[in-house]
């Protein structure tokens, strides 16, 4: 464990996040290497802090925020990959250009940095999340052209789709978690007015 953290990769890392957080435009045309082990714990340890900070922003104090720590990692890691995958088998056949899945990963990795960062915020800006998604496509099409010599178009066209069936499902969950709270505003209305009526007839 000690040698895990003593690892080269981290210096490595933190040289090259100074550098991205100054110019990430630029930093993404050409990502660092790591090793399977520390690219999938800088994963879940970016995951861990966006949703930590968010309860906190958010005030979560509860045993919803403890369960958030300890998936949203997991689920973000989960996702990183089947992402991957997807591009992967789409450059694959469509493009007939096999790429490094691991560089893929990373390239991942970096780009939905400001996505997880603007997440912090999100429970006070809930558009937050939409402006760092907005960021992070930006960084993913520079990523995949400049480090995968890829067709920029389709690289646009692909990520765009994403970004707008992303827009999509979380318009209706926007819809959903608003048709709920009116549900249960009336719900509690009904009970409210029951009891009222109940306390008068017992007068």
């Amino acid at each position: 464990m000690k040698a895990f953290f003593k690892h080269h990769d981290w210096q490595r890392l933190r040289r090259y996040l100074l550098l991205f957080a100054r110019n990430p435009i630029e930093k993404i045309k050409h990502v660092p290497q790591f090793d399977w082990p520390h690219l999938i714990f800088f994963i879940g340890a970016l995951a861990a802090i966006s949703i930590s900070l968010n309860g906190i922003v958010g005030q979560y104090f509860n045993f919803n925020m403890i369960l958030a720590v300890l998936l949203f990692p997991v689920s973000s890691i989960v996702v990183s990959f089947i992402l991957s995958g997807f591009f992967y088998y789409t450059f694959l056949f469509f493009l007939d250009q096999k790429i490094d899945f691991k560089c893929l990963v990373t390239v991942i990795l970096f780009a939905t940095i400001p996505y997880y960062v603007f997440e912090i915020v999100e429970p006070a800006f809930q558009i937050a999340r939409i402006v760092g998604l907005l960021f992070s496509s930006v960084l993913l099409i520079v990523g995949l052209v400049e480090n995968f010599n890829l067709n920029k178009k389709f690289v646009i066209r692909l990520v765009g789709a994403a970004v707008v069936t992303y827009f999509i499902l979380w318009g209706l969950a926007v819809i959903n978690e608003n048709q709920s709270r009116i549900q249960q505003k009336d719900i509690e209305k009904y009970h409210l007015d029951q009891l009222e009526r109940e306390v008068k007839e017992f007068r």
